[in-house]
């Protein structure tokens, strides 16, 4: 005879999960349902009307019996508390900077589409300096990943566990073309 399976009382929050990037080992804290005290429940946001149907956050339409909560992406910018912050430096004109902002802007509006919980919260433009605020570190793992395959780069990754949020500095190299166009011109001076 199987014993009965013992459920966890609704007061009592499991503990956060981690997750650790396989390839660079880098915990990523879950963001979702169970963190935030939504085990089964029908749930929707009253401030942006994602409904979180016990899974996951969804835009489909709640069921008439859902519960009004705010989702944690809400919860977020209404606290200015980032999960991710991607920084992007280099040399950079005011051109190339409104062009970075609409790849960001166009990278995250796909995503918001599909997922609810991942927004960006805030863009500064500075210059030669981009900071990104996201509700979610996936998100600004995403918007690196669109500017690094554009843009050449190198990149640091660090998680703040004190401040829940993922960090990544991501610094353009400088007019490497041009340099090798320059050593390339001196070297056949010297020949010929």
């Amino acid at each position: 005879m199987k014993a009965p399976r013992q459920l966890l009382p609704r007061s009592a929050t499991p503990a956060p999960a981690i997750i650790v990037h396989e390839a660079r080992a880098v915990p990523l804290l879950c963001q979702g349902a169970v963190m935030d005290g939504w085990l089964d429940q029908h749930t929707v946001c009253p401030t942006c009307g994602a409904f979180f149907d016990g899974l996951a956050w969804t835009w489909s339409l709640p069921t008439s019996y859902a519960l009004q909560r705010t989702c944690p992406a809400c919860r977020r910018l209404s606290e200015k508390r980032p999960a991710g912050r991607l920084i992007l430096e280099g040399p950079m004109t005011s051109e190339q900077q409104h062009t970075i902002d609409a790849l960001l802007q166009r990278r995250a509006d796909r995503e918001l589409q599909i997922h609810p919980m991942e927004r960006i919260m805030e863009v500064r433009d500075q210059p030669g300096r981009i900071v990104v605020t996201t509700t979610s570190a996936m998100l600004a793992r995403g918007l690196y990943v669109a500017v690094a395959t554009t843009y050449k780069g190198t990149l640091q990754i660090y998680y703040d566990a004190q401040a829940d949020c993922l960090n990544m500095h991501w610094t353009k190299w400088r007019d490497c073309c041009g340099l090798l166009r320059r050593r390339a011109s001196l070297s056949n001076s010297h020949i010929g």
